[in-house]
């Protein structure tokens, strides 16, 4: 198969967006005190230059592909400049929150949009890696649903990823 370097990648890659190494959420960022947000933005913002770097990665191996798959590329394509703007704000957030830390200002406003930019780096890194996974197999072979929310929409609690098996056509 033309996709295993691709897939090489994909397994080796830090599983950040499936096993975070921190897990802040708005509702952590408004008791936060000043250490925890000057070591959980250090963490946000190196999680999210690794899911830039991840995504580089994965459109480069794509792009290398003998044979090339254009959903993927596409899918690649559309995520990685939303993940390098990402990277870049927060990276002025952080420099704002060290700021405010210095001068003790009040950094609260600036650690939840810090935050909010790093819940939306690991969505889009994984749905890069699905569309990474899901180009992985025959066609035919794999079925990929997301299900759950309301008004056709997805809830964040309630998103769920099937793989369905279909087996070898015979």
């Amino acid at each position: 198969m033309t996709l295993l370097p691709l897939l090489m990648l994909l397994i080796s890659a830090p599983a950040l967006a499936e096993s975070p190494g921190i897990t802040t959420t708005v509702e952590q960022a408004a008791t936060a005190t000043p250490k925890e947000m000057a070591t959980g933005a250090a963490e946000m913002v190196k999680e999210i230059n690794a899911a830039v770097s991840t995504v580089s990665e994965l459109l480069k191996a794509a792009e290398n592909e003998k044979k090339k798959n254009e959903e993927l590329l596409k899918c690649l394509k559309d995520k990685l400049p939303s993940l390098e703007t990402i990277r870049e704000i927060a990276g002025e957030k952080d420099n704002e929150l060290k700021l405010a830390l210095a001068s003790a200002g009040h950094p609260e406003k600036t650690y939840r949009e810090l935050v909010v930019l790093h819940g939306r780096a690991k969505e889009l890194l994984v749905a890069a890696q699905q569309c990474a996974k899901s180009a992985g197999a025959d066609p035919g072979e794999t079925v990929s649903t997301v299900t759950g929310g309301s008004n056709g929409l997805l809830d964040e609690e309630k998103r769920e990823v099937e793989i369905i098996d279909w087996g070898t056509p015979g």
